[in-house]
């Protein structure tokens, strides 16, 4: 979590990255910062952490992290074995249209 100038105020190791553990530590830092009441929160898609945030700071928004995004398509164009311009515009179309490829 960070505060409304960008440092970072709490951190958290988690036995387990489930909606309970994560609600636990949200929970905790809640506590800890009661103004913070709307939030930006960046994720890397995790639906436990999604669920929880969700859950916890119903004004808060949610974006996916840049890092995990680009890492999950990267990863997505190496099992797809790409390796030419028309099969990645091809794969940047579908995901753009939400079809499948």
């Amino acid at each position: 979590m960070v505060d409304s100038e960008g440092q970072p105020i709490a951190h958290a190791l988690v036995a387990r990255e489930d909606s309970q553990h994560i609600s636990d530590f949200l929970q905790t830092a809640k506590a800890w910062f009661p103004s913070i009441v709307d939030a930006i929160f960046i994720v890397d898609k995790d639906h436990a952490e999604i669920t929880a945030i969700s859950e916890l700071f119903p004004d808060s928004r949610i974006h996916l992290c840049r890092f995990h995004i680009i890492k999950a398509f990267m990863e997505e164009m190496k099992q797809q074995k790409l390796n030419n311009d028309r099969d990645l515009y091809q794969v940047i179309f579908c995901i753009k249209h939400d079809l499948q490829y």
